[in-house]
């Protein structure tokens, strides 16, 4: 056997021991975005639809009361973001978002939510159009 007939062997056995031991990985191999934005059973997820040209910090509202900030999603983009079921404990569920460097905020309506659903929150360039919607 040649040295580079030697090398390729060893570096193939290398690269299956590598991924063998990915798969034995607890969860097996996973991206860090897909574990960050994966739902909890019990839970929920939050789409945002950031259709507004500012950036906005995103909130869930209970009784009323900013409760909890989720994060920023820039202008023109969308976000996800996992609800877990103690944001709501008595099955509703409201948002709020506030614009970064701007006097504009918006709340949705009061929704509905059972774990495993998605609600998506279209935040429009005039904010009193924005909805929430649960599916």
């Amino acid at each position: 056997m040649s040295t580079t007939q030697r090398c390729r062997s060893g570096a193939l056995a290398t690269g299956l021991l590598v991924l063998a031991a990915s798969a034995c990985a607890p969860n097996g191999p996973r991206s860090q975005d897909a574990a960050r934005v994966a739902p909890d059973v019990r839970g929920a997820m939050l789409i945002v639809r950031n259709n507004n040209f500012a950036d906005m910090n995103v909130y869930v509202v209970r009784n009323g009361v900013v409760y909890q900030r989720l994060g920023m999603v820039t202008g023109g983009s969308s976000a996800a973001f996992p609800l877990p079921q103690s944001y709501f404990p008595n099955g509703m569920l409201q948002f709020a978002g506030r614009l970064i460097g701007g006097a504009g905020t918006v709340r949705s309506d009061a929704v509905l939510v059972t774990p495993g659903q998605t609600v998506t929150f279209n935040v429009q360039p005039y904010l009193a159009a924005s909805a929430a919607t649960v599916r």
